[in-house]
């Protein structure tokens, strides 16, 4: 489960980053839960802009979206995954607040 949190800086600059907050992996498997920690959502434009619209995201196959969408190819690239379902979460006011990732490696 991934949180999306932060607010605005003074400069203006969106805050938002995600918060790694809960990661289940198979044993044998290299967690990357570290590297998911404060990852600002300005740096994968097109993966939030395009959740957020459909409020979930299925990824068969990972060079997909290698050309639309390089930043999110690289940061699941490094992980190993090669497929993923992603789903927002939205509070009672129907904001959303945070996603789960869903990786086949």
């Amino acid at each position: 489960m991934i949180f999306i949190i932060g607010g605005h800086y003074a400069n203006g600059r969106s805050a938002l980053k995600t918060s790694c907050s809960f990661e289940v992996v198979r044993s044998g498997i290299k967690g990357h839960q570290k590297e998911l920690q404060s990852v600002p959502l300005s740096c994968i434009p097109h993966f939030v802009q395009l959740l957020l619209d459909k409020e979930e995201l299925k990824v068969n196959n990972l060079e997909d979206i290698k050309d639309n969408m390089p930043s999110t190819y690289q940061l699941k690239k490094e992980q190993e995954v090669a497929s993923f379902y992603d789903i927002i979460l939205n509070n009672e006011e129907g904001e959303p607040i945070r996603f789960f990732s869903f990786s086949i490696l």
